[in-house]
């Protein structure tokens, strides 16, 4: 992935290894993780393992879809699809009187996310897999597919 192909639009948020944007790519609106320059080698080894790891992950409609990352004198950009709505953890958070029907549904989005990513590791958790599966449920809610989804 080329830095060029990525616009940083609007800082969203902030996470444990830098700031998050609603950005573009490629004509796409997308969230991109910027990375703290700061960060030492192994750091910034683990951040590129997790890159790989998110990048072999085939598209599943309850895992957030991975663009690719760059590597750069710039920095590290992560693009990732975008949930409007947030982390799960925040959805639900502002959406206190949320049905027992939709948590249910939420819950077993889901479980299909992690189901088919512990399929594709055999056992094994991907890196960031089940935040990316709780992420996509917000996304599957926030387009009227809070039914269920098949795994």
């Amino acid at each position: 992935m080329h830095r060029a192909d990525v616009e940083l639009v609007e800082r969203i948020g902030e996470g444990a290894l830098g700031a998050v944007y609603r950005g573009t790519f490629r004509g796409s609106e997308v969230a991109v993780k910027k990375a703290l320059r700061s960060m030492d080698e192994s750091q910034h080894a683990e951040l590129r393992k997790d890159a790989e790891g998110m990048q072999a992950i085939p598209g599943h409609p309850n895992i957030l879809q991975f663009f690719g990352a760059c590597f750069d004198a710039g920095g590290v950009l992560l693009v990732v699809e975008l949930c409007d709505a947030g982390s799960l953890e925040h959805y639900l958070a502002k959406q206190p009187a949320l049905d027992a029907a939709t948590r249910l549904a939420l819950c077993e989005q889901v479980a299909a996310g992690m189901s088919h990513l512990e399929h594709l590791s055999r056992g094994a958790p991907r890196p960031g897999g089940a935040q990316r599966a709780a992420q996509a449920s917000v996304r599957q809610s926030q387009r009227g597919g809070a039914g269920r989804q098949g795994g």
